[in-house]
């Protein structure tokens, strides 16, 4: 029996073993790595998106509009995301979309009056999150995949702790997800399942 902090250490180490991602995902270009915040003098708020392919794109609109598309692409209604056990989650709660984005909210930059300063980092990936020391003592890096490190104003100990947040909760969202699965004790199900996704997803 794998203990809280064993379980996300585990599914990373899964995540990161570097297998043809159009088996893990359908079409890597499509999927999430992070969103980071821009402010932008003239412009507001702009957001940064990195993909799993390994494209950064600057889309020129807040974080909450591409986070309220997301959600309604996935057929999930944006106010009403609950936690794994049925809870509604505070703004900074870990937030999971589906089997393949869960995410982690970390500080990417000062506040500017109002704005928003929270980066969403999507734990199920198939990249391992390393954090190390920033500049400052309550600053840390955050590498992942080839992207250049992420700043990030938190300290790593505390950003450690989130990024372990998340994955716990991915986790617990799996895990859930398997077990109705399971109910049906029918492997044929689960296949026709399989291939009723796969059809309706290309």
């Amino acid at each position: 029996m794998m203990t809280n902090n064993e379980v996300p250490e585990t599914m990373a180490k899964w995540l990161s073993k570097g297998e043809n991602l159009d088996l893990i995902y359908t079409n890597p270009k499509n999927h999430i790595v992070c969103f980071i915040p821009i402010y932008e003098p003239d412009g507001g708020d702009s957001t940064m998106c990195y993909f799993v392919d390994g494209r950064q794109e600057l889309v020129h609109l807040p974080i909450r509009i591409i986070l309220r598309e997301l959600a309604l692409q996935e057929g999930l209604r944006p106010n009403y995301i609950m936690t794994s056990d049925g809870r509604r989650s505070n703004y900074t709660a870990p937030k999971t979309y589906g089997p393949h984005l869960t995410f982690c909210h970390i500080k990417c930059r000062r506040p500017v009056g109002k704005d928003v300063i929270y980066g969403l980092f999507n734990v199920a990936i198939p990249y391992k999150y390393i954090v190390t020391d920033g500049p400052d003592p309550d600053t840390s890096y955050i590498h992942v995949g080839d992207f250049k490190p992420i700043l990030v104003y938190q300290a790593p100990r505390h950003v450690k702790h989130k990024l372990n947040e998340a994955m716990l909760e991915h986790c617990n969202y799996v895990r859930k997800m398997l077990a109705r699965i399971k109910l049906s004790q029918n492997p044929q199900v689960v296949a026709e399942l399989f291939i009723a996704w796969r059809d309706l997803t290309r």
